[in-house]
């Protein structure tokens, strides 16, 4: 949840840890803000729980028309930064953020490649407030820790089922975005370019391009470039792999190629971020 509280500048309510499916678990209560989140090196999930507040996405042309109400699922993948908006009152928000070694992260990424705020769902709102009120049951026991692994993944089993039956009900312009979303995230160190992308949704360059970019707000070398950025930020952050071999495993022609496209993108080098002393 580190990332979390630095980007919201708001301590959670309550937050639990469960390592048996390396997922954190956190209540969050804010009203009337804006705040911005970075791109986040794991994905999550946020469920609006309760108050009477609403949530909006800001995207490029303001704030999204649709707002989150009581049960609506928000998914949040990683390598994307978003904007919010909270307004009309209090919010309780509860964020599952999915850890690299989470077996249940691959099945969440595969059904919702890209940011989706949901439509309400009641079984959602159920398991959701049973884990706010576990968590809120301070201190939490040895035995609850299966209890509360058991709901979290029948929530994101369902967040999967959900999902998966609207993606096949939508239209094919929006299935051919998701996919090449899902391409880009899963084998962004080949290389990929335009054509190879639209060549495997079945459109030309020039069409898919501007359906991604309408979907997205970002060119497909911009949100390749975005997601193999994220993936070296986390191999800095976590491994002492030379930049070179980084270079090479995250899709970069050279380390000089690296360096350009790190420092254009963050600001600094990556010798100066993997420097940093820890947050």
């Amino acid at each position: 949840n580190a990332p979390l509280v630095r980007a919201v500048r708001l301590a959670p309510r309550h937050a639990l840890v469960l390592p048996d499916i390396d997922l954190a678990l956190a209540v969050w209560r804010q009203r009337d803000r804006e705040y911005a989140l970075p791109a986040l090196g794991d994905p999550v999930i946020s469920l609006h729980v309760a108050g009477r507040g609403r949530v909006r996405y800001g995207n490029r042309d303001g704030w999204s028309r649709r707002s989150t109400t009581l049960g609506t699922v928000t998914f949040l993948p990683p390598g994307v930064p978003t904007r919010w908006r909270v307004e009309g009152g209090e919010v309780e928000h509860l964020s599952l953020t999915l850890g690299p070694a989470s077996r249940l992260r691959a099945l969440v990424e595969g059904a919702a490649p890209a940011l989706e705020v949901g439509v309400p769902d009641a079984l959602n709102v159920a398991l959701a407030q049973a884990l706010v009120r576990l968590l809120a049951s301070a201190p939490v026991e040895a035995g609850d820790f299966a209890y509360a692994t058991s709901l979290c993944e029948t929530l994101l089993r369902h967040f999967v089922r959900l999902h998966r039956a609207a993606f096949a009900q939508a239209a094919p312009p929006l299935r051919a975005v998701a996919r090449a979303v899902h391409v880009i995230e899963t084998r962004y160190a080949e290389p990929l370019t335009v054509q190879t992308l639209a060549a495997d949704v079945g459109l030309s360059s020039a069409h898919f391009s501007a359906l991604f970019k309408r979907a997205t707000g970002r060119s497909p070398h911009q949100y390749l470039l975005q997601v193999r950025i994220e993936r070296v930020r986390e191999a800095l952050r976590t491994t002492r792999l030379p930049l070179g071999d980084i270079a090479q495993n995250f899709g970069f022609a050279s380390q000089s190629h690296l360096n350009s496209a790190f420092r254009q993108w963050t600001g600094m080098t990556p010798t100066q971020y993997r420097a940093r002393p820890d947050d």
